[in-house]
């Protein structure tokens, strides 16, 4: 843990921007290393891998491993023992203190969807995509396949039938279009004012001492078993406070990395960059999206209803 290697810890980062941008949607991260051909360790130094002693082929990332990767007091330079922190800032770290526990919080959050199901492929598909504009139930498009190829159609009323790749192509230039303007710092809201990270940072660091304290008296008979709960639980509920701050401060819009395209050019660039999950939250961020029935042999832009966000107060009313 003295010196961690470069290239491994920028791919760690970059799990970490992904998740801080998708919301935690961790299915959608394991696809972009699979696409990527991102390799674990067992697979970059060849490792045999046996199952009840026969070799078995490489499991390759798993959402438990990014999970317990990205949380670890470890990826933030403290040394542990035991699962607690014996010393903190003891290396240097791939991720800040106040990142680390953005992602405890976002990745411990109950309401996220962590059943495996279908990761999605297309940029305004299944939930917060492209809406019908057919039907009087507000359905959504997904994607499904014919003689034409794979189409988008209303989940409801089945009509629709736009050629997916064709209208995921038109989104993706006048998303791109939208990102190179110098008006894009409207869209991104200004971080949370009076929010102190390093404060909060060495006030969790004193309520993780706290409780190792309270667990020593415990042993030393200086508390009941009562008196120890009573005081990791309150710990336990401070920290879950100030995680919740945190995860605020350092959120970064995923629209910021745009700032500095300044041409289209420069944005199609960081476009192609991204995983399918960015962009589809990129997109949700920039505009409103209704399909109404088209061509099914060429796409007719005027069958797409584009309505930009043109403020970060749009966004959060969405």
């Amino acid at each position: 843990m003295g010196a961690h290697r470069e290239d491994e810890a920028e791919e760690i980062r970059r799990w970490a921007r992904e998740l801080l941008a998708t919301k935690g949607n961790v299915t959608q991260l394991l696809a972009s290393i699979r696409e990527r051909g991102v390799p674990t360790v067992s697979e970059s130094s060849q490792r045999t891998v046996k199952y009840r002693g026969k070799p078995a082929a490489h499991a390759g990332w798993r959402s438990v491993t990014i999970r317990k990767i990205l949380t670890s007091p470890r990826v933030s330079g403290h040394s542990v023992n035991q699962g607690g922190i014996i010393k903190w800032n003891a290396w240097p770290a791939i991720l800040p203190e106040e990142t680390r526990q953005a992602l405890i919080t976002l990745l411990e959050d109950p309401s996220r969807i962590t059943s495996p199901g279908n990761t999605p492929k297309w940029l305004v598909s299944h939930s917060r995509g492209a809406t019908c504009g057919q039907c009087d139930a507000d359905g959504i498009v997904t994607v499904r396949h014919n003689s034409k190829g794979a189409i988008y159609r209303c989940d409801v009323c089945g009509r629709g039938n736009q050629l997916a790749e064709e209208v995921d192509e038109y989104v993706a230039a006048v998303a791109c279009e939208r990102l190179s303007r110098p008006d894009l710092t409207e869209l991104i809201a200004p971080p949370r004012p009076g929010i102190d990270v390093a404060a909060l940072r060495d006030e969790i660091a004193a309520l993780q001492q706290q409780k190792t304290e309270a667990s020593l008296a415990y042993a030393r008979r200086s508390i009941d078993l009562s008196m120890l709960e009573t005081v990791k639980a309150e710990c336990d509920r401070q920290i879950s406070t100030i995680r919740t701050q945190l995860a605020e401060a350092v959120s970064d819009s995923p629209l910021a990395a745009f700032l500095d395209a300044g041409t289209v050019e420069a944005a199609v660039k960081l476009w192609k960059a991204k995983s399918i999950g960015q962009r589809r939250e990129i997109a949700r961020l920039l505009m409103d999206i209704v399909i109404l029935k088209g061509d099914p042999h060429r796409l007719d832009p005027n069958t797409l209803l584009i309505t930009p966000r043109r403020t970060a107060e749009d966004i959060s009313r969405a």
